[in-house]
């Protein structure tokens, strides 16, 4: 009759501790859970943050397009004015007063 009294404790002692583990995992697994989401929410702040850089670095690349194109134009005019200035000299080249 001792023999059933002793594997009654034994198993009674067994399912305790394994409840005990059980109940850990449980808790460990809740805090793994909370940190999750505590990444996931900082990780969507960033994704937002980046979106806003990607827009604003749009912008700012069509603000250099546009002086880039500004800058073609004004080379452009700066080529024809030049050419214009050594037509100029070559005509007054041509006249004697201003040569020595």
């Amino acid at each position: 009759m001792q023999r059933p009294i002793l594997i009654g404790a034994a198993l009674l002692v067994a399912g305790y501790f394994t409840l005990t583990r059980v109940d850990r995992a449980i808790d460990c697994i809740a805090t793994a859970n909370a940190e999750l989401i505590k990444a996931n929410a900082q990780l969507g702040t960033a994704n937002e943050n980046i979106a806003e850089m990607q827009a604003k670095l749009a912008d700012t690349s069509r603000k250099l397009d546009q002086t880039n194109a500004n800058l073609v134009l004004t080379n452009t005019k700066f080529d024809e004015t030049n050419s214009r200035f050594v037509a100029l000299d070559q005509v007054f080249q041509k006249f004697t007063p201003w040569k020595r």
